[in-house]
């Protein structure tokens, strides 16, 4: 009789329960370590918001107490100006030059003596080579700020700036080594694509339009500071006169100051000839450009053309002049292979030239009732981390494409429909605090999930390796209740090691924890989780030694997490389609879920917004679906090959299947099958005389049916360490369905007298298997077992292997001898004895002297005497029983001590130990004797 399949869950749950009781102190170590490493997340993130992001260069600017010039000339201060507000006195470098390009600083202010000089605007320009020694930390905004603090002012009125397009330096331009030479400007060559040749060389050259200089007047109250940000800058009146920008400086992550203004390398992009109908041929300042423009269409200074009128602002700004070359396509295939022939490692031509192209359009599906334009821009520019995107400048090309599908089929006004500038949104001062435990959360957080792996992995293979799983399975424990309820604790152990985590990296603030929407989070980690466990049965059927396949385990994740950051990672920011694949190794997969939470939750702390959630999913190149589905498909599959493997497989847990078996049911291998049953039917039936199993007959399902009511005594102690022998016999009763008062009873009675087949259990079984049961025993000890064994041996089968042919004579009614795995005699003890030991062992010991004697007194007795031992005057013979009687023996010894010295001498009848060593010697077995 077995348990249930409710019976056995409750057993395995009950050893688990006291188990993990006894290894409290490390399943405390293990779920505290969520908190540890939370902890450690805490540090890194103060650590590096107080110590690297703690300057005033992550922050609004503050106004300028005291600048001063590094140059070696300028370090003692020469003049002392209050400064604005009489706050303080603050000390002027009367000679500023700067150490980047040793020319005067020509900003506001560095006029000696002048009012407003340097230190009475505040600002104080460290681009420029100039340091700020004091700051009035309540006095702050954008008007002491360089570029990049601008970023953090608070901004009220948002300054407005013309749609620049960015440009490629003119060293790396298209046509550069082919249209001009190489010392001078190279037109921007923009590529058009449509139906006809004549429509896309119309629809180029309409991409930009020349300069309007109706509107100059426009400018003059654009701003007073327009490069420092001191006012609202009115920039976007620059695209009113239709001067198209370009730049090369790389775009920022927000649109509050352009940076474009402040690199020195703004270009004026002008159709053909312009420049040189304006006599411009190097950067000149903004405003004397828009005079020279203005001068070219016939508008004097008092029409508003003159540069006093536009402020200090343009004068300081440089801009080059650069003309477009129009270049028309008639395929979209053509523009493609234009532009991959402008990559240096396109190699085009055999050429390594690089000609970048500022942007591309394609009017191919363009008509005109309907605007259809692609436009390319390069990618290269993208962000490539995890910070913050830039902005890309894409608006300009965006305009450039309507202006000329506009002009083209001549719908009109352009200016009725022209983007004038781009803005940001109102904002409030902020500070930049990263949460750099985002960016180390893929590679952190893929290691620390996966902790608990090498842990199910141990124990699943430590029950194979003990053979634990075998005895329980031998003692009626079927695969379902194990599987179950090992599945159902690594969960329950693996769901309580998350929630630890979750809520101490909620509790110490962890970014990656608040922001993120608690489903994500819920949904993403269970999944995973399952995925996990159900990896760790796949991977457990596959070793049979706990210390390799925990090793594995830890390579596993270290490497996994190294792979991920270090390899995958850069093709994630590119959304690459072939890392779908990559992701099924679970890791990677985890790898990828982390990444996409990082990456929203380091956006949301940078931009003060929540993190990933639901309604991200939809994003372009959000991976998290993708990520889920393969979670789900896993679970299934990995469960499903554990269990393929471990029967195919054998590796402690039972005799290995035919790769194929599970095609049985549909006709595959019935020969085999059936030959199988026979030799279990023979097997069953036993040798002439031997024990027979009532009921066998039928195959294998009886065997395995007959096989819960075996018990087996194994010769190894096949035991639990942590568990006592009270909780070992509780465990295997309720896996026989015991339960309650009956089963206490028979733990009592095993405990008292060792007797684990006594009464009631021993009613329900029908055969017993003792492996050496009383190695290590003491004489006591092993006499109080064969009392037990011989009490119990009714009504059963009871079989016995063992090394002692005492216990062997002691217990067994019929007994088998094997040697080297052949069996080469059977019987009953005392006819084995009989019919392979038909002799008398006759030991002598005579001094070395006496030898001689001895061997022709044992001769006489027996001419066929063979000699077994012979060592310093001791001799072993086999007497033949046919030749010499035991009287006989007697009498010639009485006789032989007359004639010689006899030390000692013995005769005994031939024992069941002689007989097996006999047979070994025979068969060429190394027996202990040799």
């Amino acid at each position: 009789m077995v348990a249930s399949f409710r019976g056995q869950a409750n057993a395995l749950v009950r050893k688990s329960l006291v188990f993990q009781k006894r290894n409290s102190a490390t399943n405390c170590c293990l779920l505290s370590a969520p908190i540890f490493f939370a902890l450690l997340l805490l540090g890194i993130k103060i650590a590096i918001n107080r110590v690297f992001l703690a300057g005033p260069e992550f922050s609004c600017g503050c106004q300028c107490l005291a600048c001063y010039s590094v140059d070696v000339d300028c370090q003692q201060p020469k003049r002392c100006l209050p400064l604005r507000r009489s706050l303080q006195c603050g000390c002027q470098c009367l000679a500023c030059y700067s150490v980047d390009t040793g020319l005067p600083y020509t900003g506001p202010g560095t006029v000696p003596g002048a009012d407003d000089g340097l230190l009475t605007t505040g600002f104080c320009p460290s681009y420029y080579g100039f340091s700020c020694r004091a700051f009035d930390a309540k006095t702050c905004g954008s008007q002491y700020s360089d570029p990049l603090q601008s970023g953090y002012c608070a901004v009220v009125i948002p300054s407005s700036w013309p749609a620049a397009m960015q440009t490629p330096s003119n060293a790396s331009r298209a046509g550069r080594y082919s249209l001009t030479p190489v010392n001078q400007q190279t037109p921007l060559v923009l590529p058009t694509s449509a139906l006809t040749l004549t429509t896309a060389a119309s629809l180029s050259q309409r991409l930009t339009k020349p300069l309007d200089m109706t509107k100059v007047a426009a400018l003059a109250n654009i701003s007073y500071t327009l490069a420092n940000g001191n006012t609202v800058v009115n920039g976007h009146k620059l695209s009113q006169i239709g001067l198209q920008l370009g730049t090369t400086a790389a775009s920022q992550s927000n649109l509050y100051l352009e940076n474009a203004f402040q690199s020195g390398t703004l270009f004026a992009i002008v159709p053909a000839a312009t420049c040189a109908a304006l006599n411009v041929t190097g950067p000149v300042p903004l405003a004397k450009f828009i005079e020279m423009a203005a001068a070219a269409a016939g508008l004097t200074p008092s029409q508003g053309a003159n540069v006093s009128n536009f402020g200090v602002a343009l004068s300081s700004i440089s801009v080059t002049c650069s003309e477009t070359a129009p270049q028309p396509l008639t395929a979209t295939a053509d523009l493609n292979a234009e532009l991959y022939c402008g990559y240096q490692q396109a190699r085009c031509g055999g050429s390594l030239n690089i000609s970048d192209y500022s942007a591309a359009w394609d009017f191919s599906d363009t008509t005109v009732s309907n605007f259809h334009s692609s436009f390319y821009v390069n990618g290269t520019l993208e962000a490539k981390n995890q910070g913050p995107p830039n902005v890309l400048r894409m608006p300009g090309v965006l305009n450039m494409a309507v202006r000329g599908w506009w002009k083209h089929y001549g719908n009109g006004n352009f200016s009725a429909v022209e983007l004038l500038g781009v803005m940001g949104m109102p904002k409030q001062n902020s500070k930049l605090s990263l949460d750099f435990s985002t960016i180390l959360g893929p590679l952190f957080y893929t290691w620390v999930v996966q902790l608990l792996l090498p842990t199910f992995l141990q124990q699943l293979v430590y029950d194979k390796e003990k053979r634990l799983r075998m005895m329980m399975k031998m003692h009626g424990l079927k695969d379902g209740p194990y599987w179950v309820i090992s599945y159902l604790w690594y969960l329950v152990l693996y769901l309580l090691y998350m929630v630890v985590f979750i809520v101490a990296g909620a509790a110490v603030g962890l970014e990656l924890f608040v922001r993120t929407n608690l489903g994500v989070t819920i949904v993403f980690y269970f999944l995973f989780g399952n995925t996990m466990i159900a990896f760790a049965f796949m991977l457990s059927s596959l070793f049979s030694s706990a210390r390799t396949v925990v090793v594995v385990g830890f390579v596993y994740i270290i490497a996994s997490g190294l792979l991920g950051f270090l390899l995958f990672q850069p093709f994630m920011e590119k959304n690459a389609s072939w890392l779908f694949f990559v992701e099924w190794v679970p890791a990677f997969g985890l790898y990828r879920g982390i990444w996409e939470i990082s990456s929203y939750t380091f956006l949301g702390v940078y931009k003060g917004t929540p993190g990933l959630s639901f309604s991200n999913f939809g994003d372009v190149g959000n991976g998290m679906l993708a990520v889920w589905g393969i979670f789900i498909v896993e679970w299934f599959v990995f469960m499903g090959l554990g269990w393929y493997f471990e029967q195919v497989i054998s590796s402690g847990t039972g005799v290995s299947k035919h790769p194929l078996f599970f095609l049985e049911r549909f006709g595959y291998g019935q020969k085999r099958k059936a030959a199988e049953d026979h030799a279990i039917q023979m097997s069953a039936r036993g040798l002439k005389g031997g024990p027979e199993i009532n009921g066998l007959g039928g195959g294998r399902e009886d065997v395995l049916a007959e096989r819960m009511r075996i018990e087996v005594c194994p010769q190894h102690d096949l035991l639990w360490e942590q568990l006592t022998g009270r909780e070992h016999l509780l465990f295997y009763g309720r896996l026989k369905g015991l339960t309650g008062k009956e089963l206490q009873e028979q733990v009592e009675l095993s405990l008292k007298g060792v007797n684990l087949w006594n009464n009631g259990v021993a009613d329900k079984l029908s055969v017993v298997y003792l492996d050496e049961p009383s190695t290590g025993l003491d004489p006591a000890s092993r006499r109080n077992l064969w009392e037990v064994v011989k009490a119990n041996k009714a009504g059963r089968a009871t079989i016995l292997t063992t090394h002692s042919m005492e216990e062997a004579e002691t217990l067994c009614d019929r007994l088998g001898i094997f040697v080297d795995g052949e069996l080469v005699c059977i019987g009953a003890p005392k006819e084995i004895t009989n019919r392979y030991a038909g002799y008398l062992v006759f030991t002598i010991s005579v001094p070395e002297s006496e030898e001689a004697l001895a061997r022709e007194t044992v001769l006489a007795m027996s001419p066929n005497a063979k000699v077994s031992y012979s060592l310093a005057g001791t001799f072993k013979y086999e007497l033949p029983t046919a030749d010499v009687s035991l009287s006989q023996v007697f009498t010639a010894m009485s006789l032989a001590k007359q004639r010689m010295s006899v030390l000692d001498w013995g005769v005994a009848n031939a024992t069941l130990e002689e007989v097996f060593i006999k047979f070994a010697r025979q068969i060429g077995a190394k027996s202990a004797d040799q």
